[in-house]
């Protein structure tokens, strides 16, 4: 309690008020989902925040719905039938997010580094995220590295991801959107693990 109190303190009202009320709704789907697939149900958690405010529901202009913003395709690769149906939309979304870590686990052992790449993939897509690899690697950085290296690429700052040779110029803004995700999830996890008990 006190430290859920504490958590509330540092982050934005709305934010954690949404987040308390989420949790309440789909805090043992959340918990249960998690644990079957190794996550840390605080980083689910920030994930769902992020996408959807807790709105199963909600809607992108991209296509994405439900609490973990799936594409349709998406959620018919993973089995999802009603893709606002909470928890299968909690499944999927999980399903996705392993299969993606699975990508990436033999070339970036690190699982504090890989996240970043995962994380990325959900919000820009894998193949986005892998034509930024291979621009930094192109442009000399550690396409293995987020920080300072691939994030350059993927995030539209000059000279990076909108250099007319990138295969990501038209996607400038969804670039952009991509760094903020990771960046935001990063930031909010480690208040989440500070805070809250596992």
């Amino acid at each position: 309690y006190l430290n859920w109190e504490r958590f509330r303190l540092l982050g934005d009202k709305d934010m954690s008020q949404n987040i308390s009320r989420g949790l309440s709704l789909y805090g043992d789907v959340i918990r249960q989902e998690s644990q079957k697939s190794g996550w840390d149900w605080r980083l689910i958690t920030i994930v769902i925040y992020r996408e959807s405010r807790f709105n199963s529901h909600a809607g992108s202009y991209t296509g994405a719905s439900g609490l973990m913003q799936l594409m349709p395709g998406t959620a018919r690769s993973f089995g999802l039938k009603n893709i606002y149906d909470p928890v299968q939309n909690i499944r999927g979304g999980i399903r996705f997010m392993s299969w993606l870590n699975e990508q990436f686990m033999k070339e970036i052992p690190d699982e504090n580094e890989r996240i970043k790449f995962v994380l990325a993939s959900y919000n820009g897509g894998l193949n986005r995220l892998r034509k930024a690899q291979r621009l930094a690697a192109k442009h000399g950085k550690n396409p293995l590295i987020w920080n300072d290296n691939v994030d350059h690429y993927i995030s539209g700052k000059p000279g990076k991801s909108n250099h007319p040779d990138s295969g990501l110029s038209s996607g400038y803004d969804r670039g952009k959107e991509t760094f903020e995700f990771v960046q935001a999830i990063l930031y909010h996890y480690d208040d989440f693990i500070a805070y809250i008990p596992r």
